[in-house]
């Protein structure tokens, strides 16, 4: 399990979009099986499409750490980023990036826009939860990351006990 950050500011103009960006995996294979790079690739392609000029102030990548972590030392640091106004946007392949129980995921992201005025770049676009369209999408998608992720444990729960029905006891 690690974290890392790096500074990256490469503008000093005032007119770009100053962007963090995050990226996590929780396990190995999805670090080992390009999980990580994916994600750098479509936070990419979500910043191009924006029509502001951007530069990136800090990347987050989290190697091994799950969505159902909370609080993380790397989103404590995007809200101490947020305190200073060093930040515009946090940009991330989507939002169970941040994580994936649903009530903590949406009182960060709420967190960051309400009080910071930090929107949230995704890979179908840019949402700022003032706006009740943008408030409703984020409340859902955060519902639907934990939804799949107890989907995903109990379906692994199931393949254990049925491994272990049939007298496979390295499960």
């Amino acid at each position: 399990m690690s974290t890392s950050t790096r500074s990256v500011s490469s503008a000093s103009n005032s007119n770009f979009l100053r962007v963090a960006t995050l990226k996590r995996a929780s396990s190995d294979k999805q670090t080992s099986g390009g999980g990580l790079d994916a994600q750098t690739r479509i936070i990419e392609e979500a910043l191009n499409d924006i029509e502001e000029e951007t530069s990136i102030e800090r990347e987050i990548e989290e190697k091994g750490v799950s969505g159902t972590k909370f609080p993380r030392s790397s989103l404590l640091e995007l809200l101490a980023e947020a305190r200073e106004g060093k930040l515009d946007a946090l940009a991330v392949k989507d939002v169970s990036r941040i994580g994936r129980l649903a009530a903590p995921t949406f009182g960060f992201i709420w967190l960051l826009n309400h009080d910071f005025n930090i929107e949230l770049i995704v890979e179908d676009g840019r949402y700022n939860i003032q706006r009740k369209s943008d408030l409703i999408q984020m409340f859902f998608r955060t519902l639907n990351a934990e939804l799949k992720n107890r989907f995903r444990t109990s379906y692994v729960h199931e393949s254990q006990l049925e491994e272990f029905r049939q007298g496979n006891f390295h499960v």
